[in-house]
């Protein structure tokens, strides 16, 4: 019995993990403010970046830099599902998120029908997006932004309730193994 006990406490100590990935983010933007989205407004290049934790869908850092505006926000929003359907071997999933960086400031990012494959994490293929309706509003400033991202880093991180859990679980076997130690000895 103690035995069994000894091998559920094992596999509950075992911590649970995050995959966190990071995408490069190479963009093209123009200032709609004035025209819709489709007008032939003169297009600039930008460069960033997005944190994101796979599993839970959380967005943690967003970076934009280009010559008409920078963004570096730290924080938490979640990406939703907004669209999606079946195909072989997969789904084309459409997935946005809303933040606010500062004051006046609102972002919207909204990746449309990318492939994902079965069992996949939809947010583990950004680099398979290839629409986007992404909008930067500063003010009375509104920029139209589209791009490609690339995978950069991926780390599997313990969440930290996992750690938690584990820390309690050691301590727990640690106990099982001391009052074994005890009763033994206490018997000869």
């Amino acid at each position: 019995m103690s035995r069994l006990f000894a091998i559920l406490l094992l596999v509950l100590a075992q911590p649970a993990v995050a995959t966190v990935m990071q995408y490069d983010y190479r963009f093209h933007y123009k200032d709609i403010s004035l025209c819709p989205p489709d007008c032939s407004a003169p297009t600039g290049l930008g460069i960033g970046s997005l944190l994101l934790d796979t599993d839970t869908g959380e967005l943690s850092h967003l970076l934009l830099v280009s010559d008409d505006f920078a963004v570096d926000w730290w924080g938490s929003a979640l990406f939703t599902q907004r669209d999606g359907r079946s195909v072989d071997g997969g789904e084309l999933a459409s997935y946005g998120v809303d933040i606010s960086p500062a004051s006046g400031q609102s972002i919207g990012l909204y990746l449309d029908l990318f492939f994902v494959p079965d069992g996949g994490q939809p947010l583990a293929y950004l680099e398979n997006v290839v629409e986007e309706a992404n909008g930067f509003q500063q003010g009375e400033t509104n920029w139209f932004f589209w791009g490609q991202y690339s995978v950069s880093r991926v780390a599997t991180v313990p969440e930290p309730g996992a750690l938690a859990l584990f820390g309690l679980g050691l301590t727990a076997i640690s106990l099982v193994v001391g009052l074994r130690r005890r009763s033994r000895s206490c018997s000869s």
